[in-house]
């Protein structure tokens, strides 16, 4: 059961929504629940369980669709946010909550199809994935979406996640052919991060969470392109 959350304070635009969701989802045989809100105070007041996706309207009174977005990643960091939105100004604030896509108004239902059907793959394809490792005896199931970042020291290997810090043996190297397909990047020649994880960069630092993550300076520059390319995706 795929569960989609919808906020949008304007009737027409929520009510055109929904039919173009029921559709999309309908001729894809996919069973769902979509749950309506018209605020982001209603949203979170009434936040569902295991929610999948949410298509967040930017500009709503009281509380915007940004601050909304932020309150979320307070206590989901998993759900995909789909920001629907009148303007492009918002984009690099999207970046700081981890934002899926950017759908600009008005509407269309074959750009809604083609992002909702991304943003479905991505879940079947990446949310459900995962590594073993094993440390001091051990075995230890991680979902590649919970990791932030990898540190290692010759052999030794750190997996940091949003609860835990793992240590167990497996060389650089391996850890980047198992995790580059899922947007790990090599950022200094110790670290691996999670790209889709990190909310900006200061100065040769990379910041996620609370963590800082040097960046190498024969590497900066890649790492800004790859970035890019990480952000551009949403757009």
């Amino acid at each position: 059961m795929l569960k989609i959350a919808l906020c949008e304070d304007e009737d027409i635009q929520r009510l055109r929504m929904k039919d173009y969701l029921r559709k999309i989802l309908d001729e894809k045989n996919i069973k769902n629940q979509i749950f309506e809100y018209k605020s982001g105070i209603e949203l979170i007041s009434n936040y569902p369980k295991n929610i999948d996706i949410l298509l967040l309207d930017v500009q709503m009174p009281g509380l915007d669709g940004m601050e909304t977005a932020r309150k979320i990643r307070g206590f989901d960091n998993k759900v995909e946010i789909i920001f629907i939105t009148g303007v492009i100004d918002y984009i690099q604030d999207g970046y700081e909550v981890r934002a899926y896509r950017y759908l600009l108004k008005p509407i269309k239902f074959d750009e809604l199809k083609k992002h909702i059907i991304s943003c479905i793959e991505l879940i079947e394809n990446y949310k459900d994935k995962y590594i073993l490792i094993k440390e001091k005896g051990n075995i230890y199931k991680i979902f590649i979406e919970d990791i932030l970042y990898l540190e290692v020291n010759r052999k030794d290997m750190k997996i940091y996640t949003k609860d835990k810090v793992y240590e167990f043996v497996m060389s650089m190297k391996l850890a980047e052919e198992e995790l580059g397909k899922y947007k790990f990047f090599r950022c200094h020649k110790s670290f691996l991060v999670n790209l889709k994880k990190v909310e900006y960069i200061e100065k040769n630092v990379l910041i996620i969470q609370k963590y800082k993550i040097p960046i190498s300076k024969y590497r900066l520059r890649e790492v800004k392109l790859e970035l890019l390319n990480v952000l551009g995706e949403k757009i």
